[in-house]
């Protein structure tokens, strides 16, 4: 297998990158560093790493070009700026087009996309089933669900993993790191009233393997655990964590937020026979634990108010 990872050194990123390294003939990772450190990445032999944007053709060229695929895992995507509409677009939409018009023309076995679940936007009930409509709010998510429909419609044998808030080391978007952040810095937090489906890295990385092999069945999946856990909550297992006693306010949630995602993984566990299976409480102790001995870098989010201040 030889593969191209798009976004390869994001949070995200570089989990898979690790996790196929002794398994890949070749790994080549094309990033643009805009919510990512080039250092962060510490990639095993036969990784290589371009610095390049994946809306530009000629940057996609070149990875297509260096990494001759066989597989491609698409990670990239634009989001830290809510009024970056354009920037958005030439990421999540043209980006995306582009990762599937070349990777038919390198023939690859399998295309694999990652989706934001913010592409249900309010849902009419929970959880939220595969089939369930479409209504994304915000560009970041209005512009990957359109990148998605080109996946969809491109004819490749492709999976697109539409995925809980995935908890693991090094986590630098969302509430946890804020919460971490200024609770170990004994400051205010605000938590909004708001709820999210989470799931573990190695429940992820579990869905990736499999949905890799080329005997997989094409289509779209809900990659979560089904359940949902309150900001309220993951501000009170960090709190315990750090024995904080610091003040919390709650605060109602912004125009560009959906108060309750919970997805419904039931068609996977049909198709893929695959389920979560880390709980909720371990995969934040590794979490936590990483900021311990690291420290918490820069924070991202796609929304104007984080969920934690």
């Amino acid at each position: 297998m030889r593969l191209l990872i798009t976004g390869g050194a994001g949070t995200l990123g570089r989990h898979v990158v690790k996790h196929f390294g002794e398994r890949a003939e070749s790994i080549h990772v094309i990033d643009n560093f805009s919510t990512s450190i080039r250092d962060s990445l510490d990639p095993p032999p036969g990784v290589s790493i371009q610095e390049g944007d994946i809306g530009r053709l000629s940057d996609l060229e070149e990875a297509f070009s260096v990494s001759q695929p066989t597989h491609v895992i698409h990670l990239a995507a634009s989001y830290k700026n809510p009024d970056d509409w354009q920037g958005d677009i030439q990421t999540n939409t043209i980006g995306t087009a582009l990762v599937a018009q070349l990777s038919q023309s390198a023939k690859c076995e399998r295309l694999i996309n990652v989706q934001t679940v913010l592409c249900y936007g309010l849902p009419d009930a929970l959880p939220i089933p595969v089939t369930a409509p479409l209504r994304p709010k915000t560009s970041y998510a209005i512009s990957k669900t359109a990148g998605e429909q080109y996946l969809v419609n491109s004819g490749l044998s492709f999976a697109s993993l539409r995925l809980g808030n995935v908890v693991c080391p090094g986590l630098s978007i969302g509430p946890i790191p804020s919460f971490y952040a200024k609770l170990k810095a004994g400051e205010t937090c605000t938590v909004t009233e708001s709820s999210r489906d989470f799931v573990d890295i190695q429940d992820f990385l579990a869905a990736l393997d499999k949905v890799m092999d080329a005997t997989a069945p094409s289509g779209i999946f809900n990659v979560s655990t089904g359940m949902s856990t309150s900001m309220r909550q993951i501000y009170n297992v960090i709190a315990r964590y750090l024995g904080s006693s610091s003040p919390v306010f709650t605060q109602t949630i912004g125009p560009d937020d959906i108060p309750e995602i919970v997805l419904d993984p039931s068609q996977t566990r049909l198709t893929l026979g695959w389920e979560a299976a880390v709980s909720l409480e371990d995969s934040l102790q590794k979490c936590l634990k990483s900021y311990d001995a690291c420290g918490v870098g820069q924070i991202y989010s796609h929304l104007r108010d984080q969920g934690a201040r």
